[in-house]
């Protein structure tokens, strides 16, 4: 018996996100690259989708620990949460939901949303101002000969929000 064809949509959350990717991407000079994503997309990705509609890792494999994605999970159907699978394809990670064939329904993978990886890489300082400033005005007034840097390293099965800040010597 041949394997189901599954049906692969995209969700207006997709493509809000394909949107702000291709903004984020004209922004640093690199708006080609958004024309690769979409041929590669279309080339690889669906089709994979279409025959291995479990590719990729659960959603849940890493469960969130924040509490807004957690209640953002409870929120959603019952089964909804275990059906969310993670697709890392070239610079993008997508969220994508299985929905099995019903008598209702045939089979069909739902793309939630996107993400390129470098999005959140570059404004520190517009997204943590406080945060930023705070640690560039600390960092400014040590003396040059003991200059300090300053590492975030998140707490070991604590709140990711609030990172354990470690002093090491600058060499």
């Amino acid at each position: 018996m041949a394997d189901a064809i599954y049906r692969v949509e995209l969700t207006a959350s997709f493509l809000e996100r394909l949107d702000a990717i291709d903004a984020f991407l004209l922004e640093a000079n690199a708006g080609s690259a958004f024309d690769g994503l979409l041929a590669e997309l279309r080339a690889t990705v669906i089709p994979n989708l279409q025959r291995f509609s479990r590719i990729g890792r659960r959603y849940l494999a890493h469960p969130p620990r924040s509490a807004e994605a957690m209640a953002l999970l409870a929120a959603l159907p019952a089964g909804a949460p275990d059906a969310l699978r993670e697709y890392l394809h070239g610079d993008c990670l997508m969220l994508f939901l299985v929905v099995d064939a019903s008598a209702e329904a045939e089979p069909s993978v739902y793309l939630r949303s996107i993400r390129h990886h470098r999005e959140l890489s570059f404004d520190f300082a517009r997204l943590w101002p406080g945060i930023c400033t705070q640690d560039a005005q600390r960092t400014r007034l040590l003396p040059a000969s003991r200059r300090l840097a300053i590492h975030s390293q998140a707490q070991p099965g604590g709140n990711d929000a609030q990172p354990a800040r470690r002093l090491t010597q600058a060499t």
